[in-house]
Parts: C-alpha cells; structure tokens; sequence
C-alpha cells in the first residue's frame, strides 16, 4: 500500500476530537456491504501498519465483533500484533444478520457494471465466503470464526459494551485514550466496570439501528419482515428512503420473484457479455469486457459522478437543485439504458413485475436516483417507474404526535397513520456520537472514497502469525488446498465438478495453480447465470477453467499442462 493511499484511508477513518486514537471502520463511503466491510476493515489495518501506528507495546482495541471487527482483529493478530483486544456486547460474534434469510448477498452486487471484477466468491485473506442469503453467509463466516480461526487468538471478550469515550490524555509514552466500558451480569444486567486505557481503538460498531414509524414492518434491514406476504396482499404499502436499502424494498414489493437467488443477480447475468455464460478456456485471455448496455450505464455514472459537487453541503429537506438535476439525468440515462435490455430480460421484467399498485416509493428528490446507490437497483426502480410513474412520490415521512404524516414540497400533508411502512432512512451509524464533526467531514469525502474498497494490499502478510490460514499465493499448493473446502461447497451448491487442477507457467516464468470446472457440454449454464450472475474468471482468487471432467477425483496430484 503507497503512502498516500494510506493517508486517504486514516484521514477518512479517524474520528475528530481523539488526536489520532481513534479510527472507525465505516460507516463512511459510498457502498454498504458484507465484503465492503471487510476490505474497509483489512484497507484501515494495512495503513496503520504503513503509518507505524502499530507495534509490540501498543494497545490496542477493537470494538465490535461482526464481520469487519473479527476481520480487523485477525488481521491484527495475522501482522502479529496478537495483544490487540476485541471487545463485544452481544454473547457471540456476527449475530446481527441471523435472521436476514430473506437478504440476498453477493461480493459484487453493488459494483456491477463498473468494477473491473464480478464474482460470486470474495478474495480475502479469510473469512471468504460466496454468495448466498446473509444468514446462510453469516453462519458459514461464524462456523470459521469459532472452529478455525478464534482457537489461535487472545484477548476476546463477550458481552462488554462501549458507553462513551475519555478526551485523550498526553503520558511519557505517547497519546491515550480511556474507554468507559459496562459489563452484562448472568441475570443480563448492565453495570460499569473499570475503564481501560488504550493507545488506538478500532471502532467496527456497524451502521446502527434504523429509525421506526407507526407500524413499519422492520425496524433493522437485517431483521426478518414481512415484505413478501405484503407483496400478495392487498393493503397499500409504502416504502420510505430512496437508498439502495429503499431501492431493493421496493423492488421486492413490485417483483413478484425478487427472492433467493433474486431477479436482480439473474439480471446482471443475462446483461453481462455472453463470454460470462460459459467457462473460460485454460488459454483465454483474462480480460473485462461489457455488454451494450453495461457500457451505457458506466457512462451514465460517470457522468452523474462528475455533476456532483466536490464538498457535501447544506441542501434542505427536499434536496438542493444539484441533487435534483442529478436526479433527472439519472432518470433519463436509466431509462434510456431499458431499451438496451435483451429479449430474453425484457421477457423475465415483464413476466415478473407486479401490476397493481399496492406499493408507493417515496423519496425527498423529484426523482429516487443518486449516484450513491448500486446501479442495478436504479435498473431495476426505473422498470417500474416506466411502466408506472405513480409508483413514486416525492415527499418525507414524518411523526407527528402519535400521527405518521406524509409531507409534500408544495406544504400538503397526508395522515398515513393506517398505512403500513416500510423505513429505510439510513440510521446514526454508532461512531458518529463519539464526534459531532465525523459524520460532515466523511460525507464530504465520498468522492475520494468511492475506488478506496480493493486497493493494493499484497505487500501486507495478514496472515503470517495464522497457523491454520495459507497467504493468499495462487502459486502455492498449500493456498490451494486452503481453498479447496470452500470450493467444494461452491460446487455443491452449483452442482457442477469443479477440482483443483495443476500448475501452469507463463511465458516469463510465472507459475499458478487453478480450479477446473466441468465444461464437456454438460454444465447447466443458465442455472449459473441465474444464481451467481455468469461464469467466473476465479473463485476465492484461485483462477477458474473449463475443461471436461470425466471422472470424480479432486486431488492436487496433476501434471503440468
């Protein structure tokens, strides 16, 4: 990791007021997500190490142990900074999303089309998982955390939770910061137990709990709901927040098969360029390419990226004229971007959409676009929306008393007390209370954070001091075999053979080992394209080949080809 590349991540992540102790993972940037997340928490380990803020005397804390703060504290401990102390309020690691088997998850989700990879397996470190429902991710991330990977660390303690933040303290060995802390008795009672003294805190609390209204249906995206029986029912319901958490909502209300392995994932795969249905071939070229209409909505936010301005300002409740005139031209590129959809998607949209107008999105822009959310969700709205542009009203949902009132621009007000609400208004992300001037001078820095989720970390041995992880060396048999279980379940998951292949050099010398899939004419192509969004290139950054498989071995034992 270069120097200034480290700088952007801790100025971005250092929370004002705590000279240089305190840093958070999130909630700042432009994309939410599960492997968002933890390459944040991975991107901010790496730079402190790059800074020399790390060492054998330093104390250190994270607070938090969901996906990002276990994913800091094993990096940490990977550098070998093992002293390094994880603290939790909950009774065990990752709990929030266990009862999220409505959500679906994929690495790339929120990228597609404009990254330079798309894939349905992460490439970490550890902790690597492929996509699937969050709870089914959630408990295959924990099963490693607990029987692989926690065994070999120190310094874990459960059911201890943050209350607030001393100044910190100049001593003769530097800068300290003092952690007010309680503690959860057997009966589950909170009491203040002695402070602790740190010299860098890690602060991987997540993005909060959402606000609630007058019989919303789910106060936390993660929390089961009753989105897809409201779907089948009658009653209005309206869905509160143009985010990508209000996006997807209101897609699942208008998408009579937006579940599972969801129309959106089907989607991209069929709009990907058609070298993505088929396995890649030993001797292809590993090189992006996009289909038309890929291409079309890489420009379209590129352009609306360049509208927005360079620093976040007051705008008002109803958005600035910026806001909205970025808005509209999102509106018009998206719909512009429809009529490059394929027979066969038009087909799928068409056949799926739900024609009745029971569910109303409501947003504060005179159109529910911003460069912020994922593009296939923007896809997905603006289908609805050309078919039935009174599915959206720009207005603001707010508590009155014991009323839920619908407000207008023009100063009108809707008593939606009756109506069921969906709530995605975001939520005060934790760390934001410990600095009043965080949450502005992050906004602010969107633009600069957007590409700062997979920089360059392959000078950083996080798991030197692992025993039970293999470096991240697709060159190596030992990383090989440390990725073949996870392979395995792919595999069974897709129902297709895929086994650890050989070694192959380059012409300069360069030498890897790759995964072959079965590609003798019986793979169920479009069941990939369905479920992972097309054929990857690798899987868990091990590169991936077709080539036909005849018989059921999966040994690393192979010649050179």
């Amino acid at each position: 990791m270069n120097t200034a590349t480290a700088e952007l991540i801790l100025a971005a992540a250092e929370v004002d007021g705590y000279d240089k102790c305190v840093y958070s993972v999130g909630p700042y940037g432009i994309r939410v997500g599960f492997a968002f997340q933890q390459n944040r928490a991975l991107n901010l380990v790496a730079a402190l190490s790059a800074a020399g803020k790390l060492g054998d005397q330093v104390r250190i804390a994270v607070i938090g142990a969901g996906l990002a703060g276990i994913t800091a504290k094993l990096a940490l401990h990977g550098l070998g900074f093992a002293q390094a102390e994880l603290i939790e309020m909950e009774d065990t690691a990752i709990k929030t999303q266990f009862g999220a088997g409505h959500r679906p998850i994929h690495p790339c989700y929120n990228t597609w089309p404009i990254g330079e990879h798309f894939g349905p397996t992460t490439r970490l470190p550890f902790l690597n998982w492929f996509a699937a429902n969050a709870r089914d991710v959630a408990a295959g991330l924990r099963e490693e955390w607990d029987t692989d990977l926690r065994q070999h660390l120190n310094s874990i303690e459960y059911q201890v939770r943050l209350r607030g933040m001393r100044k910190p303290v100049r001593t003769a060995k530097g800068t300290e910061v003092t952690l007010r802390l309680q503690g959860r008795s057997a009966g589950g009672r909170w009491g203040n137990i002695e402070p602790r003294s740190y010299d860098l805190v890690i602060l991987a609390t997540g993005f909060g709990q959402e606000r609630d209204l007058s019989r919303s249906v789910s106060k936390s995206y993660w929390s089961s709901d009753t989105v897809d029986r409201l779907r089948e029912d009658e009653e209005e319901v309206i869905v509160s927040g143009t985010g990508d958490g209000g996006l997807m909502d209101f897609a699942r209300l208008s998408f009579s098969t937006l579940d599972g392995r969801d129309l959106a994932v089907r989607l991209i795969g069929e709009l990907r360029h058609g070298r993505y249905h088929r396995p890649r071939l030993p001797d292809a070229e590993d090189r992006l390419e996009r289909s038309a209409i890929e291409r079309k909505i890489v420009d379209i936010e590129a352009q609306a990226a360049n509208m927005m301005p360079p620093a976040v300002g007051p705008s008002g409740p109803f958005g600035s004229d910026r806001d909205n005139e970025i808005a509209e031209f999102l509106a018009a590129g998206y719909r512009d971007a429809l009529k490059l959809l394929n027979y066969r998607a038009q087909g799928w949209l068409d056949k799926a959409v739900v024609k009745l107008d029971r569910a109303q999105l409501v947003g504060r822009l005179v159109q529910p676009f911003t460069p912020v959310t994922a593009p296939i969700n923007k896809l997905l709205v603006a289908y609805v929306l050309q078919r039935y542009p009174q599915r959206y009203q720009r207005g603001l949902i707010r508590k009155d008393g014991r009323k839920t009132m619908l407000c207008l621009p023009d100063g009108t007000r809707h008593d939606i007390t009756d109506t069921t609400c969906i709530v995605r208004h975001g939520a005060a992300a934790p760390a934001y209370t410990f600095s009043s001037g965080y949450k502005r001078r992050t906004r602010g820095l969107h633009q600069k954070l957007a590409n700062l989720v997979e920089v360059e970390r392959s000078d950083i041995p996080f798991c030197q001091a692992l025993p039970t992880v293999a470096s991240a060396d697709p060159s190596r048999p030992e990383f090989m075999k440390f990725r073949s279980e996870l392979v395995r379940k792919f595999a069974r998951q897709l129902g297709v053979k895929i086994r650890p292949g050989g070694a192959r050099t380059a012409a300069g010398g360069q030498r890897w080992y790759e995964f072959d899939v079965d590609d003798a004419g019986r793979v169920p192509d479009q069941d990939v394209v369905e479920q992972f969004g097309g054929y990857p290139h690798d899987l868990f950054g091990v590169r991936l080949v077709g080539v036909p498989i005849e018989d059921a071995d999966d040994g690393l034992a192979r010649p050179d080809r």
